[in-house]
């Protein structure tokens, strides 16, 4: 997940029941696939000892504060850690909400293309959520101002035209 949005930027089953610091550079290798950048940190659990750096992400680990940090220090740190608290109530809702425990695909093919497709729902459901947002919020605005109801009407039309031209 990003760390301000919320949006789900890889998913991955694992066939085995492997370490989880060893599937860090799988899963970071998968996110910049499929969004083409690499991230610049990861905030992880306690679960993915062992390493500070994959490539060129650094990793961050919730621990104790040092006696040296300053407030802000300690501040930003607990922040970082408070946002990857909220992932596992996600997790459970992609489980329940967006049907990845029933897999009607056959295989660990199947699985894997099953648990992509519930975290695509889960994306689709936020960014239709959003879209229901800005469209009442623009109904809003235009019920007061009939002007601009007709402007944007024209608008609608000439694009709908021009791009009707254009796909013949």
């Amino acid at each position: 997940m990003t760390q301000n949005t919320g949006i789900i930027v890889g998913a991955m089953t694992f066939e085995e029941n492997i370490y989880d610091g060893h599937t860090l550079e799988t899963v970071l290798n998968q996110t910049q696939i499929l969004t083409g950048n690499y991230p610049k940190t990861a905030t992880v659990d306690r679960g993915y000892k062992g390493t500070s750096k994959v490539k060129s992400t650094t990793i961050i680990r919730p621990s104790k504060p040092l006696k040296r940090d300053s407030t802000y220090q300690k501040q930003k740190k607990r922040k970082h850690c408070r946002r990857r608290a909220a992932i596992e109530p996600i997790i459970g809702h992609i489980k329940k909400d967006h049907r990845a425990v029933i897999n009607y695909l056959k295989g660990k093919t199947g699985d894997k293309i099953n648990f992509i497709m519930s975290a695509s729902g889960f994306n689709y459901k936020k960014l239709m959520k959003k879209l229901r947002a800005i469209a009442l919020w623009l109904y809003t605005k235009l019920q007061n101002k009939p002007q601009l109801q007709i402007e944007l009407i024209r608008h609608l039309q000439y694009r709908h035209v021009q791009s009707f031209n254009v796909t013949f």
